[in-house]
């Protein structure tokens, strides 16, 4: 896994937090946050990025694919977990069965760590900042918390094919 602080420049960062935490963002309700849970904290928002109508997020979208030197994205979203007094945990998962790269770029701060599963089943633990983005083998299950200390945790969420 790697992290990267301050990831963005401010200004572009402030851009998305703008974008993201706006009244005209169109965020759709999920029922589950991860495919087949039907846990009732389960639940969520997000939005499907495509370039045609989402050209704000490009600029985050090529930086991190440059960063793990990937030759495609082949989808992102942003990903809105809300408060839930109990921390919720989500379901572990992989985004894909297929080898890619997981990108996570954390929108706010908040509490609802991210946890990411080692092969050796050591637990890695990354709690939202602002700006920071992490990377890690899509290879390795991982999941999320609901914030219980902040309103919502929000984060964009990025696969990338693997070279070769």
């Amino acid at each position: 896994m790697n992290t990267y602080d301050d990831f963005l420049d401010e200004d572009y960062h402030q851009e998305l937090l703008s974008i993201l935490t706006g009244w005209e963002f169109p965020w759709f309700y999920q029922n589950t946050l991860t495919a087949g849970s039907q846990d009732v904290g389960a639940l969520g928002f997000n939005h499907w990025l495509k370039n045609d109508t989402d050209p704000e997020f490009s600029e985050l979208i090529a930086k991190m694919q440059e960063k793990v030197g990937a030759k495609e994205c082949y989808r992102a979203r942003c990903d809105m977990t809300m408060y839930n007094p109990k921390g919720y945990r989500h379901d572990f998962h992989t985004d894909a069965k297929h080898p890619h790269r997981v990108c996570i770029y954390y929108v706010n701060d908040s509490d609802g760590d991210t946890i990411i599963m080692g092969e050796d089943n050591s637990i890695h633990r990354v709690t939202p900042k602002a700006n920071k983005m992490i990377t890690f083998n899509g290879k390795h299950l991982h999941t999320g918390h609901s914030p219980q200390l902040h309103k919502c945790r929000i984060l964009i969420n990025a696969n990338y094919s693997l070279n070769g």
